[in-house]
């Protein structure tokens, strides 16, 4: 058998989890417009860059999906004054990175460049942000390229069950849509929808910027005012979304693939990033991913399977999610392994050995993405984003280390309930439909 896991099994644990980390060393200035500016040394051969828009795709409107993210693109391919190739020309003659994602909560612009360049590579970022041109052409050519990736993508097992487990588990809330949209909704945009879009969230006092940097930090301030400093201050977009619930009692949706491999989604909505009982639930991420290698064992001797634990925390509860790539007739199994082991671990059943474990490795990934200067500044700009102050990463392993089992198994009563799983699997329909009758309510999609 081989098998391939994600996340902690392949990290040592570090036996530290009580450290302490020591605080990043940064100072903050703000500009006139509200934005804020963190200054971090650099000791590096390239200073790195993070712009955080403390918006994302959850404002994207209802029937709109993917038109923060279309927003995005056609901001970096045209501005006031250059075209996105003369962008990117001018980002490589000063051996500037640059790249965009959009995520639910926030969106983030990053990259790096020589230290001496920073100013200069901010400055055409800032061009980017304050000063974008959105015309019909370089819209209608985004769109269609959009529209196209969504459409490639969107008949793969691995997508369509993603898709359809974040739908059916947030419902009404915005964390239910794809960021990237549907063919359907890309298809009704409008230009003046990415126009409107544009004014709704991106405003300087909701941004932050973070940088390492090696000069003067006066000088690097004044230039970045140069840049910045002509960006409209606006009235933030109001955070006011529906919360969303897990379902009454245990649910399955099953679809038909093609092929003898399956795909199974199955979990719960898990807490915020600022909920106290986020640090049980990282404890069972790790726990959950350190047992997937004796489940498999135990399921199959033969074949290869995939197999993940996600947890997602955000301003609004995310969730947790077991990922399995497998043989169809080998799902169902995991999927009451899953179940069954919430219920062991809230009937006070924890393997101590995996336990110290799971919080050891949750320690040491949350310090190995400190280690890396991008990730970090990332880091600094989500403590704010989310409201946890810096103290959240510098006490990791302190929190971490008061995980004891009893208060891990009184918050997985309250947060989990092992009858009250989400369950989205592509497969043999009809077989994995009679394996799950005794999930709950089973239904096969077309």
């Amino acid at each position: 058998m081989v098998l391939a896991i994600a996340l902690a099994c392949s990290l040592q644990a570090s036996g530290e989890v009580a450290a302490q980390i020591p605080p990043p060393q940064f100072s903050k200035s703000a500009l006139l417009n509200g934005m804020e500016i963190f200054f971090l040394p650099n000791t590096e051969s390239r200073s790195r860059f993070v712009l955080m828009i403390q918006n994302g795709a959850a404002f994207d409107p209802i029937d709109k999906w993917g038109v923060t993210q279309l927003t995005i693109q056609m901001m970096l391919e045209q501005t006031e004054r250059r075209t996105g190739e003369q962008l990117r020309q001018d980002l490589n003659l000063l051996g500037a990175r640059l790249e965009a994602r959009v995520d639910w909560d926030a969106i983030y612009f990053s990259g790096s460049v020589p230290p001496e360049r920073l100013g200069d590579a901010l400055n055409v970022l800032a061009e980017v942000i304050v000063r974008p041109s959105f015309r019909e052409e370089v819209f209608e050519r985004l769109r269609r390229e959009q529209v196209e990736a969504v459409q490639a993508s969107s008949d793969r097992p691995a997508v369509r069950t993603q898709t359809v487990f974040q739908r059916e588990l947030f419902q009404l809330n915005p964390y239910g849509h794809s960021v990237e949209g549907t063919t359907e909704t890309l298809q009704s945009l409008l230009l003046n929808d990415v126009r409107i879009q544009y004014r709704k969230l991106f405003v300087p006092n909701e941004a932050r910027l973070a940088v390492t940097h090696s000069g003067d930090q006066v000088d690097l301030f004044r230039t970045l005012a140069r840049g910045w400093g002509s960006w409209v201050r606006g009235d933030p977009a109001p955070f006011t979304f529906r919360q969303a619930q897990n379902p009454a009692q245990n649910r399955a949706l099953v679809m038909d693939a093609p092929g003898g491999e399956g795909w199974l989604r199955v979990g719960a909505l898990s807490v915020a990033r600022s909920q106290p009982e986020f640090f049980e639930l990282e404890v069972l991420q790790h726990y959950l991913t350190l047992t997937l290698t004796d489940w498999a064992k135990q399921v199959t001797s033969q074949s290869q399977i995939q197999a993940s634990v996600r947890l997602e925390t955000r301003r609004l509860p995310g969730f947790l999610q077991l990922s399995v790539q497998a043989p169809s007739e080998q799902l169902a199994e995991y999927a009451f392994r899953f179940r069954d082991l919430i219920g062991q671990l809230q009937r006070g059943e924890i393997e101590a050995e995996r336990f110290k474990e799971a919080k050891e490795l949750a320690f040491l990934e949350l310090r190995r993405r400190l280690e890396d200067p991008e990730q970090m500044l990332e880091q600094i700009l989500n403590v704010h984003l989310y409201g946890v102050g810096v103290s959240f990463l510098t006490t990791y392993g302190i929190r971490l280390d008061r995980v004891q089992p009893s208060r891990f198994q009184s918050v997985l009563k309250e947060v989990l309930s092992p009858t009250s799983l989400l369950l989205v699997a592509a497969g043999n329909g009809s077989s994995l439909r009679g394996r799950l009758q005794d999930w709950g309510e089973v239904e096969v999609l077309n």
